[in-house]
């Protein structure tokens, strides 16, 4: 698997630990500090490309098609997030963070394609009553 990147930025690892590859990323207070993603609500930030060392610079993907750590099995077309331990998860419920949408179909604790964008909050449209909602004057 390649990565097709249209946006990737150098960041660096201050956990004190290894970040994998394929794991997820949110920013720290300090802008150029990174660190794994821990909860389904998370602010994320990106893909390590690579392992990261600690106290090393690493390549974070940003928005692209990347290799992804799976913490569940996914399937192609569904929206993914981050989860514990910096892995990508299926998002199905409102208020959790949306990474991008899978491209493949891993089981759980594999590699699988992704295309990341800016990371959202899922929210589910209300239902409105028939005939409410709808444009006036169209």
């Amino acid at each position: 698997m390649a990565y097709s990147g249209i946006l990737s930025q150098r960041k660096k690892n201050m956990t004190g630990a290894k970040i994998k590859q394929g794991s997820a990323v949110k920013l720290t207070a300090a802008y150029d500090e990174i660190e794994l993603c821990t909860k389904d609500t998370d602010v994320f930030y990106g893909v390590a490309i690579r392992e990261i060392k600690p106290e090393d610079e690493g390549d974070i993907g940003v928005i692209g098609t990347y290799k992804c750590l799976a913490g569940d099995g996914v399937t192609p077309g569904q929206r993914v997030g981050p989860g514990a331990e910096g892995k990508f998860y299926p998002v199905t419920k409102a208020g959790k963070t949306v990474a991008g949408v899978a491209e493949q179909e891993p089981d759980g604790d594999h590699f699988f394609e992704a295309t990341l964008g800016i990371g959202i909050t899922l929210a589910l449209a209300p239902r409105l009553p028939a005939g409410k909602g709808k444009a006036k004057g169209r």
